[in-house]
């Protein structure tokens, strides 16, 4: 898939990108990030930017090798689906919420 971004919309998608590694890097909590300041259209898709954690793995598809991408996802669902056994529905359906997933999260990326 090739994507045509000018430099501000790869500023824009590197910056919030460089924002998670560095709460990553320092052990911060960014599950719940919320980063709405940073302008940034998905040319791959119709999602709207909210500045979350799903936004980053929007993001990432721009990124990865499609195989990659896969993998990533697979893994991804691996670790939801360990998070929604180990919650109730009511927080587990909360956590989703404050990462910007939306119910149907794997039929969106």
């Amino acid at each position: 898939m090739k994507i045509n971004l000018s430099k501000e919309e790869l500023e824009n998608i590197i910056h919030f990108l460089n924002f998670l590694r560095n709460k990553c890097a320092h052990n911060e909590r960014f599950f719940n990030t919320n980063k709405k300041k940073t302008a940034i259209v998905y040319p791959h898709s119709s999602e709207i930017f909210k500045g979350r954690l799903f936004d980053a793995v929007l993001l990432l598809k721009l990124f990865l090798f499609k195989k990659d991408f896969n993998i990533f996802r697979k893994e991804l669902k691996i670790e939801i689906d360990k998070i929604n056994k180990e919650l109730n529905t009511g927080i587990f359906n909360k956590v989703l919420i404050e990462m910007g997933f939306p119910k149907n999260w794997e039929e969106r990326i």
